[in-house]
């Protein structure tokens, strides 16, 4: 695969966990697709975590659109 199939594969699997699009997800997508795309979906899961807690959401407009 390539990096942009590795992000889209990242990012849907995220808004399958969440149940809702956080626009950090793509950043998160993105860094997990240039590093390798993770093995399964539990380290992706794992590395989701770790970037909500280095990368907080500040901001106050961002919507959720939920599923």
């Amino acid at each position: 695969m390539n990096p942009q199939d590795d992000r889209v594969w990242c990012i849907e699997q995220l808004i399958r966990k969440e149940g809702f699009l956080d626009n950090r997800m793509y950043e998160c997508a993105q860094q997990c697709a240039i590093s390798g795309r993770p093995e399964t979906k539990e380290e992706l899961y794992t590395s989701w975590e770790l970037w909500k807690s280095t990368h907080p959401d500040n901001n106050p407009y961002n919507q959720r659109n939920k599923l």
